[in-house]
This record gives structure tokens, sequence and C-alpha cells, in this order.
């Protein structure tokens, strides 16, 4: 009885559909980094593949486990410069990464 009559106080009502908003916003932004980091890890595995495809079994793991888009950003650039498949390998064996 008592819930009920909470369930209907405008007031209520304007805090619940305050916490759907903002639980919808935290959910988008979430979904919104995660898709980000996604395809971070994918344009540096594409990249590898392209380049050094032998490579690309035994640094993938690696390479999807990083959780920075900053750094796989940046392993992109690196990766873009280097044409020797033992300086690609080094590059994701770093202790760095």
């Amino acid at each position: 009885m008592l819930l009920d009559v909470l369930q209907q106080s405008p007031a209520v009502q304007e805090w619940l559909a305050e916490g759907r908003a903002q639980g919808l916003s935290e959910g988008r932004a979430q979904g919104l980094s995660e898709g980000r980091l996604a395809a971070s890890q994918e344009h540096v595995l594409s990249l590898l593949a392209r380049r050094f495809p032998s490579l690309v079994p035994e640094l993938e793991p690696r390479i999807r486990s990083l959780q920075d888009s900053d750094l796989l950003g940046d392993l992109l650039l690196r990766l873009s410069e280097i044409f020797d498949p033992q300086a690609a390998r080094a590059l994701f064996l770093s202790s760095g990464v």
C-alpha cells in the first residue's frame, strides 16, 4: 500500500525518471568507449595482418588484451613505420605492451 502511494508521488516519479536517464547516459558512454577500444584493436590487427600476417596468431591475444585506446593508437602509428617482422614482434613483446 505504502509502496503504491510512493510510486504515484510526482517527486518519486521524477527521481525514477532522472535515475533512468542517468543510467542510459552512463550506458551509452560505456558502450562508446568499448566500441572505440574494439575499433582500435581491429585497426592494429588489420595493419599487422596486411604487413606481417605470420605474426597475427602470436600477437593477436596480446593486442586484444590491451585496454588503452591511446596506447593502441600509438602502436598503430609505430607499426606503420616498421618494415621488419622481428621489429614488429619486438614492438608488441616489449615490457611496456
